[in-house]
């Protein structure tokens, strides 16, 4: 009787020194197992599709506008988010307007006049539209576009 109480008491020392397994620091929780956590949500993509290039003709010493129009396309964003485009003239002959909100897949027209009057002359240059989620487009949705013009005088 011996043999058999110190084998039950080797193997019940063994169980008890186990402890039943598993990481107890997060409350009995089980961490998930790689590749099997939740998957994240993809980020919100806007997309400016333009209509251009942009040329026109206008007259000497008389003010200029121009009209960029185009439409947004969307994947991934909240229904009701807004979205806004930021205008840049990299040339510098148009002004820069404080950016409009764009409905998703829906036209839209955005009118920038010259920063003075034009003398005679081409002028050559691109508009940069940027698809922002605020008006100080701290945080964008996308890449911008480049839009190509051309002014006769």
């Amino acid at each position: 009787m011996g043999t058999n109480r110190s084998a039950m008491i080797v193997l019940a020392l063994t169980l008890a020194g186990c402890g039943g397994g598993g990481d107890k620091s997060s409350n009995g929780a089980t961490s998930p197992a790689p590749g099997q956590g939740s998957t994240p949500t993809p980020a919100p993509l806007v997309t400016v599709a333009p209509t251009g290039p942009i040329t026109q003709t206008v007259t000497a010493g008389e003010p200029a506008t121009a009209a960029l129009t185009g439409k947004l396309t969307a994947t991934n964003l909240a229904s009701g988010s807004s979205v806004y485009l930021k205008l840049r003239d990299i040339t510098g002959t148009f002004a820069t307007p404080s950016p409009p909100s764009a409905a998703i897949d829906q036209p839209f027209r955005i009118e920038v006049s010259t920063r003075t009057q034009l003398i005679a002359g081409t002028y050559v240059g691109q508009f940069e539209v940027t698809p922002c989620k605020d008006a100080p487009c701290a945080t964008t949705y996308g890449p911008a576009v480049l839009i190509d013009y051309r002014i006769d005088v």
